[in-house]
């Protein structure tokens, strides 16, 4: 009964402390736009109702793509038939689950509703760890590659520091004994979870693949929100990828909030030499695009769910 009693006052502390985080970091963005009504003014005009839907368009195509490959490594630990719809589904709930604190609820919201489908819960947390691990292996070695070659900060210290986090990284990935351990300790599960060599340079050049479709979608919105031609590619993309995984590894904040996009700013600041003012309302201007988009894609695939089932 205490042990019932003092987990309970532990969410409801977490809940009220997040709840606080949220209303700093909201109230933070409120109090910054109204003092550069301006500046904000002049990003909104920039961004034409092309450049809008180019940007709703590419997240789409990035969260079908996420959808697809996720499921895909669903299927290599339990298999299963589902309709596509289904799928997408899914995969939203789950996604969506990130806006609250830790990563467990993301992986509950997908058990919940594959469970109706015969989907074991050691085989969905199987699968959820090796997509937030494949996730966060994916934005490093995208973030790390592209940093490589931003001509603005271009030096031999750089690419030795490139090199080395790409060649750590790659030897985490290959002997993730530690990773294996943890799976087994979340998952209850037993048995041996280690992916063959194969099966892992596989989904791990989709989740690259995937990590720079995001940069890419950042990069068309830093195009259509600004006029400085610093933004380039490689910038947006290492600046989006290396943002997003301090974002993920931010368990306090729902989905990294605010912690990834004063990451955005900073990288922003030092790469792209953009003054604070203009990074702030590009990197929350870019949260608030892609928040829209996903409940925009989560709408249409709930819709399409529905009717698949009648």
């Amino acid at each position: 009964m205490s042990k019932t009693t003092d987990v309970g006052s532990k969410t409801a502390a977490n809940r009220i402390l997040t709840t606080l985080y949220l209303l700093i970091v909201v109230g933070f963005v409120v109090w910054f736009v109204a003092g550069h009504l301006p500046q904000a003014k002049g990003l909104l005009t920039k961004l034409t109702v092309t450049a809008g839907m180019a940007v709703l368009g590419l997240s789409f195509c990035y969260f079908t793509m996420s959808a697809l490959v996720w499921s895909k490594l669903q299927r290599f630990f339990q298999a299963g038939n589902l309709h596509i719809s289904q799928w997408l589904y899914v995969f939203m709930v789950g996604y969506l689950g990130r806006y609250i604190p830790g990563k467990v609820p993301m992986v509950i919201g997908r058990w919940l509703s594959l469970q109706p489908f015969g989907y074991r819960r050691g085989a969905v947390f199987a699968a959820a760890g090796y997509d937030l691990f494949f996730g966060l292996v994916g934005m490093i070695i995208a973030g790390a590659g592209f940093a490589i070659f931003i001509d603005t900060i271009r030096s031999e210290y750089q690419w030795i520091l490139g090199l080395l986090v790409l060649l750590t990284t790659v030897i985490v990935v290959y002997t993730p004994r530690t990773f294996v351990w943890v799976l087994n300790v979340i998952a209850k599960t037993n048995g041996n979870l280690l992916m063959p060599a194969k099966a892992t340079s596989g989904f791990l050049a989709c989740y690259i693949a995937m990590s720079v479709s995001y940069g890419c979608v950042f990069y068309v919105f830093c195009k259509a929100a600004t006029d400085s031609s610093s933004v380039t590619a490689s910038v947006a993309i290492a600046s989006v990828c290396l943002s997003s995984v301090l974002g993920m590894v931010s368990l306090f904040a729902p989905s990294g909030l605010g912690v990834r996009e004063g990451a955005l700013v900073y990288l922003l600041g030092t790469w792209a030499h953009l003054d604070t003012t203009h990074a702030v309302l590009l990197s929350f201007s870019y949260r608030i695009v892609l928040v829209v988009a996903e409940f925009i894609f989560f709408l249409f695939v709930f819709a399409w769910h529905k009717l698949h089932r009648r």
